[in-house]
């Protein structure tokens, strides 16, 4: 799968074969570029490039980022059903998920990282979705961009959370569920962003 998308309109590609990599590049210089990840595993492992919007989706299995793609400049979205149990995108690490140039758009598809790790990409929780970041117990996961939107994002495992970046246009939730324990440090300029609700530390 090797993918240059041009024009404003939207191209959508439905992966149904499992265990597969997907080593070409996506490049998205306008418009939408939709992966949906339709059943089973998938990786993919090309470039990100373009200044476009390229969203993964993944209704069931897991669909599995890698490589570095810390100079896109367009917009990740992570579309899903808001289910926190069913398709996952997951990111070898923060590189994978792109970089200081990079919006990456939570939208309800749950994600999670393979190992702890730190990503300088500005998230945006998208206003009216649940989205839940999933992980391994015990790991540190380190956000250094921006966060801003006005939807929820749940954290499942016992985990610690840094979010060093600005976090003054956020007003959604951030919520841990359950009676397992969590840490969120919030560090930077402007991190008294209002409707944080860490829930039941």
């Amino acid at each position: 799968l090797g993918v240059e998308k041009y024009g404003a309109g939207e191209l959508a590609l439905n992966w149904q074969a499992s265990g597969d990599t997907q080593s070409g590049n996506l490049a998205v210089n306008d418009g939408v570029l939709r992966i949906n990840k339709l059943s089973g595993q998938g990786t993919l492992s090309g470039s990100f490039i373009g200044e476009g919007t390229l969203v993964l989706t993944s209704a069931s299995g897991q669909l599995t980022v890698q490589g570095n793609h810390t100079v896109f400049a367009g917009t990740l979205e992570l579309a899903g059903d808001g289910s926190p149990s069913s398709g996952s995108v997951s990111f070898y690490d923060g590189a994978a998920m792109g970089g200081g140039a990079t919006l990456v758009r939570v939208a309800g598809q749950r994600f999670w990282f393979a190992r702890a790790t730190t990503t300088d990409a500005n998230l945006e929780i998208v206003d009216g979705t649940t989205t839940y970041l999933d992980g391994s117990t015990g790991q540190h996961y380190t956000f250094t961009g921006a966060l801003s939107g006005a939807g929820t994002m749940i954290l499942k495992p016992s985990s610690h959370i840094t979010m060093s970046g600005d976090v003054s246009a956020f007003t959604g939730s951030l919520v841990h569920p359950g009676n397992t324990a969590v840490n969120w440090t919030f560090g930077g300029e402007n991190v008294a962003g209002s409707g944080l609700v860490p829930a039941n530390l």
